[in-house]
Order: structure tokens, then sequence, then C-alpha cells
């Protein structure tokens, strides 16, 4: 992580779903002129879940209203940072400035695995992070809409005569949240797809009878006490 550097900071506000169907609302931020962008996310009292990377700007879904102020912090990994007037600095042997004291590396002090899991910031200011987006889908018992109802089985066929099989999809996205009311920061489950899914006849549907996914991720709770916002550092 020694090689993970706060490189800016800023500010931002939620705005309208950019995906998903039922979480609230979404951010983005900015990454461009970054070679391998961590962003920490610090949205207090919710949580926001890295929905996908790519181009210029990490796309988050989160679980705040519409118009909820964030703070970002961006982390890029360095092998020689600049060279300023502080006091403190490392050189490899390679003469790479590899610590410098005007600079912010990334302090992850605690990772969690699983939701619900949540670790005392005791006083300290936290953001929250993650390398890749992780959550789960598991599709529900698929039953027939012909005529009107939900049906099981209509015929002593199960499906296969039916013409409109819907299903129940739930899926979530984890991610980080820090709640400054009781001290916590911790990981937990934002919305992402909780819908009806309407899978056509019974040919449609066992083509891609897809039974859901699971997909794990690691949140670092990352100590961004007194790093100034809405500053460019490198």
């Amino acid at each position: 992580m020694m090689s993970m550097v706060c490189r800016r900071t800023g500010t931002g506000q939620t705005v309208t779903r950019q995906g998903g169907n039922t979480n609230p609302s979404s951010l983005l931020v900015d990454v461009s002129g970054c070679a391998y962008p961590l962003v920490a996310i610090k949205i207090d009292n919710y949580a926001a879940a890295l929905a996908g990377k790519g181009g210029s700007s990490n796309h988050w879904v989160c679980s705040a209203p519409v118009g909820t102020a964030f703070t970002y912090y961006i982390y890029d990994y360095s092998t020689s940072l600049p060279n300023t007037n502080a006091p403190a600095k490392l050189w490899d042997e390679s003469g790479r400035c590899t610590f410098n004291g005007d600079f912010f590396p990334m302090v992850a002090t605690t990772m969690f695995t699983g939701v619900g899991q949540t670790a005392a910031t005791n006083g300290r200011t936290y953001a929250t992070a993650q390398g890749q987006m992780g959550g789960h889908s598991r599709r529900g018992d698929a039953s027939c809409y012909d005529s009107g109802g939900p049906r099981v089985d209509t015929d002593g066929e199960g499906l296969r005569n039916c013409r409109d099989i819907r299903y129940r999809n739930d899926g979530k996205l984890y991610g980080g949240g820090v709640r400054p009311g009781d001290g916590t920061v911790g990981m937990y489950a934002v919305t992402w797809d909780d819908v009806q899914v309407s899978a056509g006849n019974y040919n449609s549907y066992s083509s891609n009878d897809v039974r859901g996914w699971e997909a794990p991720v690691t949140v670092m709770a990352v100590d961004v006490t007194n790093i100034p916002v809405g500053a460019t550092f490198f």
C-alpha cells in the first residue's frame, strides 16, 4: 500500500441513478490523468458500491438520496514520487523517491469481506475503497403468467406450454459506508437490481436459465484524517 498515494481529493453530490432499478442515486468520480486509480468514498450515514470502472470515471451506486454530499480521495500507484522540499523522504537503490512527507500514502487499517462487518472509527476520519465491484444476483422461482395470474403448474407439464414466464430477481452490489452517528465504518449491501423479470416463453426461458452469481469483494477502511479536501497533490 505504500506505493498507493493520494493524488487528489474533492467533493460532489449524488445524482439520479445511472444504472440499476431501485437504488436511490449514483455518483461519478473523475479519475482522468491517473495511472491506476483507487477511489475512496466518504458519504456519511449512507453506503456506496462500485458499479463499474471505465474511461475517465468510476461509477458508483448509492443508498443516499439525490443531492447528498460526498467526499472522494483518489489514490494512484506511483513508483517514483515528485522530489519536493519535504523534511522526510526515502529513495530506493534506483534513485526513485518512494516516500515523501508532502504526500499521503494509503492507510487501510481494516478490510471487510462480508456484509454487516463493521469497525470503530475511534475518532478518526474514514472513507471506504474497493478495487472491484462485488455482489450477488439470485433468481427466484419462476411462474406462468398466461391469462393474467401467476401459476406454477398449469397443465402438469410445468412451464413447457407457458408463453409468459416471469421470475423475481434479487440483486445487490456490496460497498462501504461511514456512520458518524455510531462511530463505525463497514460493509453494506446497496440495492442494484430487485425487479420482476419477464423471460418470455419456455424456449426463451430455458435457454437463458441463469440461476445467479456471487462475486465476493473486499472493502477497505481507509484512514483519511487530516488529508486536505479539494487538493491536487501531484
